[in-house]
């Protein structure tokens, strides 16, 4: 007949007459196998959802050991425990970082946290079978000792419980149903605590003896104390707070500050059992309301009054002054250091300050603001650096902190500090104009001589001077010079019979243009000293060919320029002759340039055309 594995353990259970010759090696076996199940086995869970631990049939094998340590994982699973029909015990000792839940089947489960060990069973009754959690209820009739005892259930005990021994003991904790309530016997500090939102309901009375150190109390009846009432020691103190009948209402004597704070609708009264405000001092008569003193030095006097103690204070008026008659008001002055703010009968004085702490901050903002930067020296300053300073005769400098080593003529207003690129940005709207104007200290628009002005309508630029526009940049660059001085004369009729042998003056009565009216009589007289550019056109007619030369002539003040040109070469039926001469003259202001032809020999005197022309402009 053969073998089955029908038992818990699923050992062989040979049937009779089975196993002849080896029934001492499948006992033996069988022997190895009970003491495996009696022992400690481990096994790595699989990092799935799922798994199975199962008693091998007649085999040695780690899962059937009564105690069970459970490794790896990496992820909560459930594990069905097989073969469903077997019975048994294990201590299930869960050593992942995961849940672990343990099943035959459908029937009822047991769930181990990470960390946690359980004793469990099954029942053998197939894939509906139940685990059991075995220690769920137990009943300990004599002593236990536990070095750490976790209760997650129900607790009924009805004989003394002993948590360690004299001078080594260890904590118990109790939770209630708020998360992070519990009570608290922490051995380490001999103290009982209730936590979080733990607390402490006495029916009865409370006697204390000896000294009761409380780090809090809420007590919501009446309080009487026939002692002195101290909290914390000298040193180490504990917050003390009063509520009031109003809502956020309290005092607060707050430890950690050292302050005594009145919070929301708490008020102080001084004189007064009815204070309508948060500080309310009453006395029947007027005068001195607060009265500090300072041994050696008197006494000084706040005063709040309908009739004021200074003269020329209006009735209401907030008083400070000390007894000695002489009035002022002075803010951080310690220790006989500088003071901070001073008002006095003669004006109000600040401290100097620094750039990174200005004598004039903000509460949101303490290194931007107005100091003193050195004598007789304003300064202003953004996030702890200088920006603009006013130096002691005036001088403005922005980025700059000695406007006043510059060019004396020009050190007024100094930007930038020399170090990378600086400059000045006038901001105006797409169609608007920005400008620098030049003021002469007359009145009126006519003061204002000259600007460089910039027309953000059409983006061009025009430099003004004399209130006219002396040169314009287009949008596109071109640069145009409406007063840059330029004229073109041309004769209003034909010049007939020139004299030979003599230099004679073209005559040019009719002016194409007159830039600044400088052309008059024949004559270009320049206004300015500069380089000019001047030009002439000359046509004759009735030309005699037996003349040695004509010769064109632009003369100026202090200079002849002259072109010479012989007629011999020409053919008998040439009858008119184009000249031109253009030269870049030197010229000083009032210097005069005119235009004369020389015909040497001949018989016939020519005639000048009126296609001719003179011009001229200033080059530079």
């Amino acid at each position: 007949m053969a073998s089955t594995y029908v038992n818990n353990l699923r050992l062989n259970e040979m049937a009779t007459g089975d196993a002849s010759g080896v029934w001492g090696t499948t006992t033996n076996l069988n022997f190895s196998l009970i003491g495996q199940a009696l022992g400690y086995g481990t096994r790595a869970i699989a990092n799935a959802s799922t798994d199975n631990i199962t008693i091998a049939d007649g085999a040695s094998d780690s899962d059937r050991a009564m105690y069970l340590k459970l490794t790896g994982g990496g992820q909560a699973c459930t594990i069905t425990l097989l073969p469903n029909t077997a019975s048994k015990v294990w201590m299930m000792e869960n050593s992942t970082s995961y849940t672990l839940t343990f099943t035959c089947g459908s029937g009822a489960n047991v769930a181990i946290l990470a960390g946690e060990t359980k004793v469990i069973a099954t029942d053998g009754a197939g894939s509906g079978g139940v685990v059991y959690d075995v220690l769920t209820d137990v009943n300990l009739a004599g002593t236990t000792k536990t070095a750490a005892l976790t209760n997650a259930g129900a607790l009924s005990n009805q004989g003394t419980v002993t948590v360690g021994v004299d001078d080594t003991g260890y904590d118990v904790k109790l939770f209630g149903a708020t998360s992070g309530a519990y009570l608290l016997w922490d051995e380490s500090a001999d103290d009982l605590k209730l936590v979080g939102a733990a607390g402490l309901t006495v029916a009865g009375d409370i006697d204390v003896d000896g000294t009761t150190n409380l780090d809090a109390v809420d007590i919501d009846g009446a309080v009487q104390l026939d002692s002195t009432l101290t909290v914390g020691v000298d040193g180490t103190g504990h917050d003390v707070k009063f509520f009031g009948d109003t809502a956020s209402a309290y005092m607060l004597w707050d430890q950690s500050t050292d302050d005594l704070i009145l919070g929301g609708a708490a008020q102080l009264g001084i004189g007064t059992t009815t204070p309508g405000h948060p500080l309310h001092i009453s006395e029947a008569a007027d005068g001195t309301k607060i009265r500090l003193t300072r041994s050696g030095v008197g006494d000084w006097d706040f005063n709040i009054a309908n009739t004021p103690t200074l003269p020329g204070v209006a009735a209401g008026a907030l008083e400070i002054f000390p007894t000695n008659g002489n009035h002022y008001f002075a803010v951080g002055v310690a220790g006989g250091g500088t003071t901070l703010l001073h008002v006095k009968n003669t004006g109000i004085y600040v401290v100097a300050g620094l750039v990174a702490t200005p004598a004039y901050s903000f509460t949101a903002d303490t290194d931007t603001g107005m100091f003193r930067a050195a004598a007789d020296t304003l300064a202003f300053g953004t996030g702890g650096t200088e920006r603009l300073r006013i130096d002691s005769s005036g001088n403005v400098g922005i980025g700059n902190t000695a406007p006043g080593d510059y060019y004396s003529n020009s050190n007024q207003l100094v930007v930038g500090s020399g170090a990378g690129r600086q400059g000045i940005t006038i901001a105006s709207s797409t169609t608007t104009i920005g400008q620098l104007a030049f003021a002469d200290g007359t009145s009126g628009d006519t003061r204002y001589e000259g600007s460089v002005v910039y027309n953000h309508n059409d983006n061009h630029m025009e430099l003004i001077t004399n209130h006219a526009t002396a040169v314009n940049i287009d949008s596109s660059g071109r640069v145009t010079k409406p007063l840059q001085p330029a004229f073109n004369a041309y004769p209003a009729s034909i010049q007939s019979n020139i004299a030979i042998n003599t230099a004679v003056t073209v005559v040019l009565g009719t002016e194409a243009f007159d830039v600044g009216s400088n052309f008059a009589s024949n004559t270009f007289t320049a206004p300015v000293t500069g380089k000019y550019q001047l030009n002439v056109l000359l046509q004759i007619d009735a030309l005699d060919l037996d003349a040695s030369l004509y010769q064109l002539q632009i003369i100026t003040s202090n200079k002849s320029y002259n072109l010479t040109l012989s007629p011999g070469s020409f053919d008998a039926d040439v009858t008119y002759w184009g000249i031109t001469n253009s030269v870049l003259a030197d010229m000083d202001a009032s210097d005069t340039a005119v235009v004369k032809i020389y015909q040497a020999g001949g018989a016939a005197q020519a005639d000048i055309s009126v296609d001719t022309n003179f011009s001229g402009y200033l080059v530079c």
